[in-house]
């Protein structure tokens, strides 16, 4: 990094890619921060908007959406669990961070059902009764406290680490609440506390401190905290993730590659530690290698949805788009075959290759209509697509009304300064 950007911070471009980066692992809501970084920064720039600022506004749009569905799935698990308090801030969030007002008015039927059963459940308590009544519009019930919140996050932490973390006093739960919520500031400065209030070694606050770090661009502090983490707790897989992280962006895969061939037995044998690896074999340029480590991982264990997902993505990078058609197929029909939800971006790719085949058959044409209520960002595109779909089968009339449902989204989309898809 030059001597400005190191005084000024990342450039557009480079938080532009990180957001890519980060959106691709499934990271929204660190993606949508990145992404309003860089519009910023841009503008600054600019002082005009432009194709790249509608570009990252769209983005942003997408990252936020994806967010408030993954808060809408995290709610739907706290419901069953009867974690009521959890599960109304993870909807309460979701309402926040939407952009869809649909979804939003899905995301508010479930305020009102998690209020029908939260009494359903607790009715015989008239002390816990008063708290949650069945009147009390949507929205409007008593806000979570951080103890709760703080609690749910630990739930979904490994027992150990989960009652470890709930050891560490104020400080830390107040800067492990901000990182979790992208406040990484405020993250920083509570976690510092903790961390000086606990400095035994085997403490886990280094890992979350280092994390915070690495979302401000201090690398440097993160490395250095993750390798003295990483002598006691080697079983440690998040502190292999953020170094690869590290290095990734340095370029500099062979170290990479030789951290990931540090890890125990146990743990480099699991999905995870293979994911690492093929990432940091297509990283490098090295997609042959890629190819025939993640072939090798499924000739061994079996069948892997994600493995078979990253494999297919090699494949095309390869120009094997048999190979990848195939395995796209695969992993949509075994989600079928077992009544799962296909995930709207594996069936973007496969109808997109699909398409760029020409394979313009009757499944191709159902999946770009599902994807316009998965992904409406790209509604235009599908409904172009569509309508290509439908010219090439001789429907002229279907044809030209789905190019008008294309144009009524860019019109829409254009109002708010968004861009147009195109084919």
């Amino acid at each position: 990094m030059s001597l400005l950007e190191r005084l000024t911070g990342a450039t557009p471009e480079k938080l532009e890619h990180k957001g890519d980066r980060l959106m691709a692992a499934g990271r929204w809501g660190e993606a949508m921060l990145v992404y309003e970084s860089a519009r910023d920064k841009l503008a600054k720039r600019s002082g005009t908007p432009g194709d790249r600022q509608h570009r990252l506004s769209a983005k942003i749009r997408q990252a936020r959406q994806a967010l408030a569905r993954d808060h809408w799935r995290q709610a739907r698990d706290l419901m069953d669990g009867h974690y009521w308090a959890e599960a109304h801030e993870m909807l309460t969030l979701a309402i926040e961070v939407s952009t869809d007002q649909d979804f939003q008015r899905t995301l508010e039927r479930a305020l009102r059902e998690l209020e029908g059963r939260y009494y359903e459940v607790n009715a015989p308590e008239p002390a816990v009764r008063g708290a949650v009544r069945r009147e009390t519009p949507a929205g409007q019930l008593p806000a979570t406290g951080d103890d709760d919140y703080f609690l749910a996050l630990c739930h979904t932490l490994p027992a150990a680490v989960g009652q470890a973390y709930q050891r560490y006093g104020d400080d830390f739960k107040r800067g492990y609440i901000a990182l979790n919520r992208g406040a990484f500031e405020n993250a920083v400065r509570h976690l510092e506390q903790a961390h000086k209030a606990h400095p035994e070694p085997d403490s886990y606050i280094p890992l979350e401190l280092a994390t915070a770090y690495l979302n401000l661009n201090r690398q440097s502090a993160a490395h250095d905290l993750l390798r003295l983490f990483r002598r006691h707790h080697p079983e440690a897989l998040p502190a292999y993730q953020l170094l690869c992280e590290i290095y990734w962006d340095q370029k500099n895969f062979d170290r990479a590659l030789a951290l990931l061939d540090t890890l125990p037995t146990d743990l480099a044998t699991s999905v995870a530690a293979l994911l690492l690896r093929g990432e940091t074999l297509t990283r490098a340029g090295k997609h042959e290698s890629a190819r025939q480590h993640y072939h090798r991982f499924i000739d061994t264990h079996g069948w892997d949805p994600t493995v078979a997902h990253k494999l297919a993505r090699v494949c095309l990078d390869l120009q094997d788009r048999d190979r990848a058609r195939e395995l796209y197929r695969g992993i949509i029909d075994r989600c079928r075959g077992c009544g799962a939800r296909i995930d709207p971006q594996i069936r973007h790719e496969y109808a997109e290759l699909c398409f760029a085949e020409s394979q313009y058959d009757t499944d191709l044409l159902e999946s770009y209509l599902a994807l316009v209520q998965e992904i409406p960002t790209n509604a235009a595109q599908y409904y172009r697509r569509v309508a290509r779909i439908y010219a090439h089968q001789g429907h002229d009339h279907e044809a030209r009304r789905f190019i008008g449902f294309a144009r009524q989204v860019e019109a829409h989309t254009s109002d708010k300064g968004l861009p147009r898809d195109r084919p």
